[in-house]
């Protein structure tokens, strides 16, 4: 083979096993509420700490289509979707919520063949190092003080150029503030 067709189906072969990550899917916000602490089995992590719990349907398995690394952010709202604090989740809705590695091979659907899950967030961050590079500092943010829309992303670490991630999740804001009214 000359050497331009060799160079060729290399550069193929790299762009096909390290492109850009596959789409986590897109999830619908069922519930927004307020709870104290994160049940993780038999015990609550927590457990003094008003949380925003968040109920989300899908259509995407994230055990059955992903290789595990799932990990879900706070973000921008805006095109940039810059990556914010890490907020504990998703887990396999259930009581309790159960971590995705311990819920099997796949997740359980219900009638409209849609899998549960269930992020929980603090209401208030301080400034914080990121998570992936020690010279981004990720901004405070205060849910009960800030105005606008919650947005999240869910997103799988791996090889690929860019991370796979799921479309945007967004919780309006009035959504929002009506679930941070109650009491946990």
């Amino acid at each position: 083979m000359n050497r331009g067709l060799t160079l060729a189906a290399t550069l193929a072969a790299v762009a096909a096993l390290g492109g850009c990550g596959p789409s986590l899917g897109s999830y619908e916000v069922i519930a927004v509420s307020m709870v104290k602490g994160v049940p993780q089995g038999d015990e609550v992590h927590f457990p003094d700490t008003p949380l925003l719990r968040i109920d989300l349907r899908s259509g995407f398995d994230l055990i059955a289509e992903t290789n595990g690394n799932i990990y879900a952010f706070k973000t921008e709202c805006g095109d940039s979707g810059t990556r914010g604090h890490m907020i504990f989740g998703p887990y396999a809705a259930g009581d309790p919520p159960r971590d995705l590695l311990d819920a099997g091979q796949a997740m359980a659907r219900n009638a409209e063949d849609k899998a549960a899950y269930v992020l929980f967030m603090f209401i208030e961050k301080p400034a914080d190092m990121g998570h992936f590079s020690g010279d981004d500092i990720i901004p405070p943010y205060d849910l009960r003080k800030d105005r606008g829309d919650l947005c999240i992303k869910i997103t799988q670490a791996g090889y690929y150029i860019t991370e796979s991630r799921s479309d945007t999740i967004r919780i309006p804001a009035r959504d929002l503030a009506k679930a941070l009214a109650q009491t946990p």
